[in-house]
């Protein structure tokens, strides 16, 4: 807890205790946006452009089997609570937002993930990497500024 508020920012998995419990969901929530701001303000200040997006983890997508790694935390599917939180807050706050979940499901059978420990693997990357730049085109974001 390098923010010394006690509480790690969010319990993604819908089965952990701490998911039901709505203290620690406000809170944790609280942080995460004031976390979030903070990044922005900063990022703004320095004369860029504040883009989020969310890459979605294994146990989002519909497989019939998840790595080993995730299993060993997480019972079922996650859901996209959270995914929806991050989409409200940047309307809220102005921030662009791109959410990888569709993309990821569309490639789900290329091994987008490393089964022992469920970070990005090289096909992983390449579809975060073709999201983005997509996105980026798209928005003809290279050539704006702030």
């Amino acid at each position: 807890d390098q923010y010394g508020t006690g509480f790690q920012f969010f319990i993604l998995d819908p089965s952990h205790v701490l998911s039901k419990n709505e203290d620690f969901r406000r809170k944790a929530w609280g942080y995460t946006q004031k976390c979030l701001l903070a990044l922005k303000e900063e990022v703004e200040n320095q004369g860029s452009q504040f883009l989020m997006f969310y890459m979605p983890m294994e146990v989002q997508l519909k497989l019939d089997q998840y790595g080993t790694h995730v299993s060993l935390y997480i019972q079922k599917t996650m859901g996209t609570t959270f995914n929806e939180m991050l989409n409200d807050f940047s309307i809220k706050n102005g921030v662009r937002f791109l959410d990888l979940l569709d993309d990821f499901e569309n490639n789900k059978g290329k091994g987008l993930y490393f089964s022992r420990d469920g970070h990005l693997t090289e096909a992983g990357h390449k579809v975060a990497a073709g999201s983005l730049f997509r996105y980026i085109i798209e928005n003809n974001l290279l050539n704006q500024r702030q």
